[in-house]
């Protein structure tokens, strides 16, 4: 809960292709990548910079949508075929 985590080589990679700018997030206050543990569920989800950066991506190509007045996420993590 709230551990800081490594990202790696491959990972690094990965969130810049997706649309992360990784220099960007390196640059602010928030740790860029730690685990989260949902109250709830019980289940870890990534939070921080990372984590941020990939909701607001997964929102941009529809995948996910929140709802601000309660904090729930929904949507289908299948991407569409072009």
């Amino acid at each position: 809960m709230g551990d800081s985590l490594v990202l790696t080589t491959a990972g690094a990679r990965f969130a810049n292709e997706f649309g992360g700018d990784l220099m960007t997030l390196h640059a602010q206050k928030t740790p860029l990548c730690c685990a989260c543990l949902d109250w709830c569920e019980r289940t870890s989800h990534p939070a921080s910079s990372l984590g941020r950066a990939f909701l607001t991506r997964f929102e941009q190509l529809s995948w996910a949508k929140r709802d601000y007045k309660t904090r729930i996420i929904s949507g289908r993590m299948r991407p569409s075929v072009r």
